[in-house]
């Protein structure tokens, strides 16, 4: 029988407070396991204080969840560290953007319709294509198809949107979308308490202000 992890009640209401933007609550309550040994709780000791600029006070956290990766459960957490403890708060190298490939993508939408799964479904058809537009990096249709009442829309999709609009040089705007879907950001491992990728992308992280990183902090995350 596996031996029960006595922190984990204790990690996961913290986890609760970070997610409810309860900081306060939330951040002794990591330090103080991330202080016993339990690397699951570094891993959002580390995302907030990352948020808070305290890079020097971050980096033993992250480090810890990198010396024990079987305290998570998902390889994105030990991702998210390295690319913290590789930016230490400097603004990430932008890449070359990818190659648009328009022609591929005008085909897929004129196929779009007739696909069965998406037959007489048009929220489902406008997110395909708003998909599609993603996958082959046309930036001007992830931007136009963007649809901010959209229900199937969350935040990795403001996250592409908010990516081209930067790369227009449209930073208010790209803002704007992201912070429209901060409360539609969810976690992928129970570790997770923040967007580790406002802080790591070398698109979004030219948005992040030590006010924005605030707002992100207090704003309640995965609330629907």
């Amino acid at each position: 029988m596996a031996k029960r992890d006595p922190n984990v009640r204790a990690r996961n209401q913290a986890v609760t407070a970070a997610l409810a933007g309860d900081i306060a609550t939330a951040l002794p309550a990591l330090l103080a396991l991330h202080a016993s040994g339990d690397a699951a709780a570094s891993a959002g000791a580390a995302e907030i204080l990352a948020f808070q600029g305290k890079w020097k006070e971050m980096a033993p956290c992250a480090k810890a969840v990198l010396a024990n990766p079987d305290a998570v459960h998902t390889s994105n957490v030990l991702d998210d560290m390295k690319a913290l403890l590789a930016s230490m708060g400097k603004l990430p190298k932008r890449p070359k953007p990818e190659r648009e490939q328009r022609k591929t993508f005008d085909d897929a939408i004129a196929l779009a319709p007739t696909l069965k799964r998406l037959k007489n479904k048009p929220r489902e058809l406008a997110h395909h294509c708003f998909a599609l537009a993603v996958v082959f990096h046309v930036d001007d249709e992830i931007i136009a198809r963007w649809d901010p009442e959209h229900p199937h829309m969350h935040f990795d999709d403001a996250a592409e949107v908010a990516r081209a609009l930067v790369r227009a040089n449209k930073a208010a705007r790209a803002w704007k979308i992201l912070e429209s879907r901060l409360s539609r950001w969810y976690p992928v491992d129970a570790t997770q308490v923040l967007p580790v990728v406002l802080r790591t992308d070398p698109w979004l992280a030219t948005l992040m202000t030590p006010a924005r990183a605030k707002l992100v902090l207090r704003t309640p995350r995965a609330v629907h």
